[in-house]
């Protein structure tokens, strides 16, 4: 439980003394992630009770929906809460949680290196209004600290701070706090969903993919549309299947099945076997942690065996499925535009069981099941193959040998190699007869 005692600063007052003290700054720090070329920012000392919570960082956004959640608030309590004492307490404990994490073995949660170094090392960054766009942990790991031995703490009486020009937009205070925090050396990753939120939030903002994927860091282009997507996808499954979409609890620990789902959907075209792919994976994801199931056991259900695993559930559930060829488009069948696919007519019953949540683990365990035994079937139709294979490279590696460059000490060894392989050959062409 927080020891500190928020209090919320009049913003005129905030803005006045804030104003005041860039007129006499303590110095002036050339910062470089505002503008490309730089800018010298007044760094001023302010008493810690005066900055609040930046309600749009990225780091606590899913959080704040769990809270929401949890607590029953409205949607909007965080983002119409940042000069509320009651959402800035909220958030203020968002942040000693996390100020209390470290990352491995390696890093020290932000409160363990503050107890030991009894001081503020780097400073904290301010809007104009005193609105903290990054050091929002570790505002809140020097206030607890503070509260719980003003005498030990003294030096957090006061917080050094730069401040940001007046002019800076919203979409820039977005851009700066990704460049300082959300590039992938940072100490403390972000979950999986906030990074994602940024990421739409940037494009949405207007930022090209090119930008974005420079910004982050990514390796490719489409990996900005794959987070997008992936975070979208992940949403849906709380709005239309957990029915509450900021039960992100729900997914914290979901990133490689809503990956999964990402690339498998990005494969298909079928829009009826999109849908079935969702709701296969939906069952799943909902009982995953009760059956401890890995992404890669079950990912052929949402991904390249979506219509045989579909087919077998409903044999085992005696669910008769709609004699539809579904290797077909529309058109063909139908002569004409339909709204609904050949896949989502076939499988319409199966699918109307599929979104029953109260048989949602029984289904779950029979997909995890069917998945295993169709993995079985195919390694071992694999290992059948496995012969024909090894003896198409094996015919490909002799056909590539070049004899006219081989040298003349050599050709007696060659012969022979070639004697024993027809040999061999010979043999094995015996034993298939």
């Amino acid at each position: 439980m927080a020891k500190y005692t928020i209090k919320v600063e009049d913003i005129a007052k905030r803005k006045h003394v804030i104003k005041q003290k860039c007129k006499s700054p303590l110095r002036e720090d050339r910062f470089y992630f505002y503008v490309p070329e730089g800018i010298d920012l007044p760094a001023i000392a302010i008493p810690i009770d005066m900055p609040v919570y930046r309600m749009a960082n990225y780091r606590t956004r899913t959080r704040q929906k769990a809270y929401i959640h949890k607590h029953n608030k409205k949607s909007d309590y965080f983002t119409t809460g940042e000069e509320d004492t009651t959402a800035q307490r909220a958030q203020h404990e968002l942040l000693v949680d996390l100020a209390n994490r470290g990352s491995g073995e390696s890093i020290i949660s932000i409160v363990r290196k503050f107890e030991q170094d009894q001081r503020q090392t780097e400073a904290i960054l301010l809007t104009h209004e005193g609105v903290v766009v990054n050091g929002n942990r570790r505002l809140a790991a020097m206030r607890e600290l503070y509260a719980s031995d003003a005498g030990t703490y003294r030096t957090f009486e006061y917080v050094q701070a730069l401040v940001l020009p007046e002019s800076v937009t919203v979409s820039e205070l977005r851009k700066i706090e990704v460049q300082l925090q959300m590039q992938q050396e940072t100490k403390l990753p972000y979950d999986w969903t906030d990074e994602c939120i940024a990421v739409r939030d940037l494009f949405m903002g207007g930022m090209t993919k090119q930008e974005i994927m420079r910004l982050m860091r990514l390796e490719k282009e489409s990996d900005v549309q794959a987070m997008i997507d992936r975070v979208s996808e992940a949403e849906m499954y709380l709005t239309d299947y957990i029915g509450n979409p900021d039960a992100y609890e729900a997914i914290e620990d979901k990133k490689q099945l809503f990956t999964e789902l990402q690339r498998a959907l990005d494969k298909k075209s079928d829009k009826g076997e999109k849908e079935l792919a969702r709701k296969l994976c939906y069952v799943i994801t909902k009982h995953s942690r009760e059956f401890d199931t890995r992404a890669y056991d079950v990912k052929i259900a949402f991904g390249s065996k979506t219509k045989e695993v579909a087919d077998r559930l409903a044999e085992r559930l005696d669910i008769e499925l709609a004699d539809v060829p579904t290797d077909q488009t529309d058109d063909d069948i139908f002569g004409g535009e339909t709204d609904d696919s050949p896949v989502s007519i076939r499988y319409a019953p199966l699918n109307a069981v599929l979104a029953k949540k109260s048989q949602s683990k029984q289904l779950a365990e029979a997909i995890k099941e069917i998945c295993s035994e169709v993995r079985e079937e195919d390694d071992d139709q694999d290992k059948a193959r496995k012969p024909l294979r090894d003896v198409r490279k094996a015919r490909a590696m002799l056909a590539r040998v070049d004899l006219q460059a081989a040298s003349d000490d050599s050709i007696a060894d060659i012969r022979a190699e070639l004697e024993q392989i027809a040999k061999l050959a010979k043999a094995m062409i015996k034993g298939l007869k």
